[in-house]
């Protein structure tokens, strides 16, 4: 005999499902709206339109991967309606995607047979994202191979209709000597700037929720941040073809190796988030740390390279010990 249900359960567990798919719509409505602006050509859309995703991440961080699904589909929908095809595709790739995978894994846990929860390791999702930016990179090389130049003479392409377009250079500027300089590392630093504000964007998030109290994932510790092995083999294949090759070849894998850099500049940044606690000041010397990363791009350098050692130097490791304090090798 099957029991009979409680109607007042099916009323309360149809009504949160009804506020959860209002949000999600919200979010995707949000989204898109954040990103449309960006069309308008000015700065302040433009500036908006990087925090596009944020909006699919609250969703999917306080509500769950199918309510971030249903925000991200409503706002390609709404820029395919607004903007046309293409722009949705863009937004489909670009904002919508690197949210829902952040969120699919973010949330993804196992229970261990202690009885603790083991959720999926923040690391290996910043390795997701930069595995995924090498893809667009692999894919638009392919796409365009066959073109007068190939990818490399895209790229070209692109930044003197940029220049030409946006930017009036005169003087002393030799327009094609700056076209050589930017297109050396352009695939790669754009892809690394768009990680970039995908993972701010993603610990916003997260910041957000969890003041809110709505987090469905306990607060991260992203100074501890450690990375799959995997990616550090990717990572040294990659840097091998650009050193043994020549040509298309040689220029996209230099690129690909400065995407798939970016882990470790983030493991990187945990040493110095570490370093700082221990300081009398810690968020005035991270802002003057910025600041420098900003205006110095060596720092950033030297910061990954240390991200990339730190499992075998452990720098973290000593700096969250007391000062005074040493852990012996027994320890």
């Amino acid at each position: 005999m099957t029991p009979a249900r409680d109607p007042a359960s099916q009323t309360s567990s149809g009504t949160i499902m009804h506020k959860q798919i209002v949000f999600a719509l919200g979010g995707g409505l949000a989204s898109a709206a954040l990103s449309i602006g960006a069309l308008a050509g000015n700065g302040s859309g433009i500036l908006l339109a990087y925090f596009a995703p944020l909006p699919i991440l609250l969703v999917g961080l306080a509500l769950g991967t199918a309510s971030a699904a249903i925000a991200a589909a409503t706002a390609a929908i709404l820029i395919a309606a607004l903007a046309g095809g293409v722009q949705a595709i863009v937004y489909a790739f670009s904002v919508a995607l690197p949210p829902w995978i952040i969120v699919r894994y973010a949330l993804m846990k196992k229970s261990q047979p202690d009885g603790s929860i083991q959720w999926f390791p923040i690391g290996d999702i910043v390795s997701r994202l930069a595995a995924l930016g090498a893809l667009i990179v692999v894919c638009a090389a392919i796409f365009t191979a066959s073109g007068d130049g190939g990818f490399q003479g895209r790229v070209y392409e692109f930044l003197d209709t940029m220049l030409g377009t946006h930017i009036q250079i005169g003087g002393t500027f030799d327009r094609a000597d700056l076209i050589d300089r930017l297109a050396l590392m352009f695939p790669g630093v754009s892809i690394l700037s768009w990680i970039l504000m995908i993972v701010i964007n993603a610990v916003l998030a997260q910041v957000i929720v969890v003041k809110a109290a709505k987090n469905l994932r306990p607060e991260a510790g992203y100074a501890r941040l450690s990375l799959p092995e995997w990616i550090y083999w990717v990572f040294i294949a990659v840097a091998g073809v650009t050193l043994l090759s020549s040509g298309t070849t040689e220029y996209v894998a230099r690129n690909l190796s400065l995407i798939l850099a970016a882990p470790f500049f983030f493991v990187g940044l945990g040493i110095v988030h570490t370093l700082a606690r221990r300081l009398t000041t810690p968020g005035m010397a991270l802002t003057a740390f910025y600041v420098l990363i900003m205006m110095v791009p060596w720092a950033g350098i030297v910061l990954t390279v240390a991200g990339f050692f730190e499992p075998w130097i452990r720098l973290r490791d000593r700096f969250s010990q007391p000062p005074g304090i040493q852990k012996t090798e027994e320890e």
